[in-house]
């Protein structure tokens, strides 16, 4: 009895695991994204107020000359744009921020921002990597020092990070649900086959004993 018990609570928890990621997505949420600079409070003349489609019909192209933005599902897609041919590069002038900062994140059925993961080839411009011994390089980019996110928001600064065109910068977002009362329905259902199938196992094992 046992052993039925677990099994039927741990299908339920794996159940639920698999309708949090296939239930959250941004597709036709509202969003807003703006590029900020010299610091996170200070917004360019160019916000953009989108509702979020499949593919690049809502490409943001208007935020900065720099480069364009595609939010996806549970993606964002930063494209760097330059005059230069590729290998020729620009930089985000060094300030206390320069970069991207996205909100609404937090999906409209009901799960919010959870975790943000980096793909990106973008550096830094060639600086003083070490004094001892004295060492010059590129430094890759950093989520801990340049990334910044709550629970319907992310913020992304580029400041001194430099860019061509082959340039990609991809967000990769978890969602985890929010406090629910009202169970979905695939809950409810998985709950009520638990309950039943314990009750017809222990109907069935009293009237072996009887």
């Amino acid at each position: 009895m046992k052993n039925l018990i677990r099994f039927l609570l741990l299908t339920v928890i794996t159940s639920l695991m698999f309708f949090s990621n296939s239930y959250a997505t941004l597709i036709g949420d509202t969003v807003n994204a703006n590029h900020f600079y010299p610091d996170d409070q200070s917004g360019g003349t160019h916000p953009a107020t989108i509702v979020v489609q499949a593919g690049t019909a809502d490409l943001i192209s208007n935020l900065n000359s720099a480069y364009t933005v595609n939010i996806e599902a549970s993606e964002i897609l930063v494209s760097f744009q330059s005059a230069w041919p590729a290998g020729f590069y620009s930089s985000f002038g060094t300030a206390d921020f320069n970069g991207l900062i996205i909100s609404g994140l937090n999906d409209s059925s009901g799960y919010s921002l959870s975790g943000v993961t980096i793909n990106t080839n973008m550096t830094s411009t060639y600086t003083l990597i070490s004094t001892t011994p004295r060492t010059f390089g590129y430094i890759p980019w950093d989520s801990n020092e340049r990334l910044e996110f709550g629970a319907d928001y992310v913020k992304f600064n580029w400041e001194g990070l430099q860019y061509d065109r082959n340039t990609y910068f991809n967000a990769s977002l978890e969602f985890a649900p929010t406090i629910n009362p009202v169970p979905e329905p695939g809950t409810i259902v998985l709950l009520g086959l638990g309950i039943a199938g314990i009750a017809v196992y222990g109907k069935r094992r009293m009237n072996k004993e009887a």
